[in-house]
């Protein structure tokens, strides 16, 4: 057999930040998820293209070791070259 798999998330609850998903579940479902999205470094949920480095084609994605209490997305990492930039820039 194949692998089943349920989300108990609705679509739109998928493209929220990570921190808001696992309120979510917890919240509804007392659920903590630990999947690889959920346990990954980056939020992969606001994804942006174009690294500001010369020469990097990667993504930016939110910091998921951004500061608690900073803004959401205060902060994104690239995945390719790893290099840290504000939102705001």
């Amino acid at each position: 057999g194949e692998m089943l798999t349920l989300s108990y998330l609705d679509d739109a609850s998928l493209l929220l930040p990570r921190d808001r998903r696992q309120a979510e579940l917890a919240e509804r479902w007392d659920f903590l998820c630990a999947c690889p999205r959920c346990s990954a470094g980056a939020d992969d949920a606001r994804r942006f293209r174009g690294c500001g480095r010369q020469g990097c084609q990667g993504d930016l994605l939110a910091d998921g070791d951004a500061k608690p209490g900073s803004a959401p997305a205060a902060r994104l990492r690239c995945v390719t070259c790893g290099t840290s930039a504000s939102a705001q820039e």
